[in-house]
């Protein structure tokens, strides 16, 4: 309730006394108007507002002073005014203080005036209505316009660079499928060229396939590349990262002649006949990295096919102590590698043997620096001198 509301109701309560005592004064009186002009008053004051009273509880008409059968009219003013529909529109404004003694100020009661506020609070809910609508207006504009800008500034220019990356890839791919005499690509790598339709996560995911695909066809083909057509800056190159110097093609003549001035240094003449061997071996082999031999010649005996050796499917964790030793063996002497640099001609193959039972014997029983963990660093270390063609570029010592 606002001011004027409360003061309406002290003043009427003022103008019912001052009716109650004209009265009282005057035996002769028997009506009273002067609360009927504070009513009139009233109604006047609220004809210019969205809100006005409807009704007066409290204020009776007929009334008994000193025993006599009196009335005080204005409250019958109302009672044409019709009642809000919603009891929630109707506002009640009681009376602070009872002026005069009469049973609408007993057991805690107040004289009371009911306000009509429908117009108020339709007018209210209409606001709010519009406010709703407005915001809910402006989310969906502000959504349309960063949807929009989005796509300008973010979702175009990513299909179009996923786009012009997928086109760029597959274009690589066919020249290098093309360049190396392929004719297909295998399952899973089908060129995909169209994007329409396709969800970026797709088209990214294809991409970075494809992409892989021609990493890995081209660390397939360096394998087949002479490194005797370098120039000397990717030598120089070589050179600061392995911190080696680059090595010829070696030739038959290469070898007899490394053999020979082994021999000469003091090898045991035990393992001049092996060093011969070796000689006429890799004349007729050198180049291409074959390390087949008869079994009569071979130092180990492997428990797994040499195929699987000389892949990354070996289990060297699951192999036993004898296996383990037999693998150190051919990984040194039977291999590629072993044939091609002659490590028998640098260590008898019988010494190589009893060191590797010595440092197995050595090692503790630990779960992970254990003699088992030194043999699989032993099959990296091989599987990746193979994998980089290392006897193309290493010197013998260096691979041994």
């Amino acid at each position: 309730a606002d001011l004027s509301m409360r003061s309406w109701a002290q003043r009427l309560e003022l103008e019912y006394a001052r009716a109650y005592e004209e009265l009282s004064s005057n035996s002769s009186a028997s009506t009273s108007t002067v609360f009927e002009v504070a009513v009139s008053d009233m109604i006047s004051f609220y004809d210019e507002l969205e809100y006005m009273p409807y009704r007066l509880d409290g204020y009776d008409e007929e009334i008994v002073v000193d025993g006599r059968a009196c009335r005080i009219t204005g409250s019958s003013l109302l009672d044409n005014v019709r009642a809000p529909v919603r009891s929630s529109n109707s506002v009640e404004v009681n009376t602070l203080t009872c002026r005069v003694d009469r049973s609408a100020c007993e057991g805690g009661s107040q004289p009371t005036i009911y306000f009509d506020f429908g117009t108020p609070n339709g007018l209210e809910v209409v606001s709010d209505l519009i406010l709703i609508s407005t915001m809910i207006l402006t989310m969906i504009l502000v959504s349309f316009d960063l949807n929009r800008v989005l796509g300008v500034m973010l979702v175009k220019p990513m299909e179009r660079m996923l786009g012009v990356l997928h086109k760029y890839a597959s274009s690589i791919l066919d020249q290098v499928l093309a360049a190396n005499r392929l004719t297909a690509t295998p399952e899973g790598h089908q060129l995909r060229i169209d994007t329409g339709g396709v969800a970026e996560t797709d088209l990214l995911e294809d991409l970075m396939r494809k992409l892989a695909h021609v990493a890995q066809l081209s660390t397939q083909l360096s394998e087949e590349h002479d490194l005797d057509t370098m120039d000397d800056e990717g030598k120089g190159v070589i050179m600061e990262m392995m911190l080696v110097k680059p090595a010829r093609r070696k030739t038959t003549e290469d070898m007899a002649s490394a053999a020979s001035s082994r021999s000469i240094a003091g090898i045991p003449s035990g393992i001049k006949g092996l060093a011969s061997g070796r000689v006429g071996h890799t004349g007729s082999n050198m180049g291409r990295g074959d390390s087949k031999q008869s079994a009569s010649e071979r130092t180990s005996k492997l428990t797994v096919s040499e195929e699987l050796v000389n892949s990354w499917e070996l289990d060297v964790l699951g192999l036993d102590s004898p296996s383990l030793s037999e693998l150190v063996m051919y990984m040194f002497f039977d291999s590629a590698i072993g044939v091609d640099v002659g490590i028998s001609t640098l260590v008898p193959p019988g010494t190589l043997r009893r060191f590797n039972a010595a440092v197995e014997k050595g090692y503790m029983d630990l779960p992970y620096h254990c003699y088992v963990h030194a043999c699989d660093v032993l099959h990296t270390v091989y599987r990746t001198l193979n994998l980089v063609q290392s006897r193309r570029w290493l010197s013998d010592v260096d691979q041994y």
